[in-house]
């Protein structure tokens, strides 16, 4: 799930929605909340990494998103390859 800030916020109210199937969910009674990733990935950066000669993958959220284990076992596994 990941936080979706809105006006109701303010009131304490946080809406998640999740990555994968799109429903949201509301939380209640929220005093704070310390987030840490937006699951974004800087694709931008591969072409130029490329073009300069380097190796690269895309592994993990920056493939596609999907749970943590199997975003960790390709990151391992191409940590490998290497």
């Amino acid at each position: 799930m990941e936080p979706r800030i809105t006006a109701r916020f303010e009131d304490g109210v946080l809406e998640t929605v999740n990555v994968y199937n799109g429903e949201t969910q509301e939380i209640a009674d929220v005093a704070f909340l310390a987030y840490a990733s937006p699951r974004a990935p800087r694709v931008e950066l591969v072409a130029p990494l490329r073009a300069a000669g380097l190796d690269t993958r895309r592994v993990g959220d920056c493939a596609f998103a999907r749970g943590v284990m199997a975003a960790t076992a390709e990151g391992h596994a191409a940590g490998n390859a290497i």
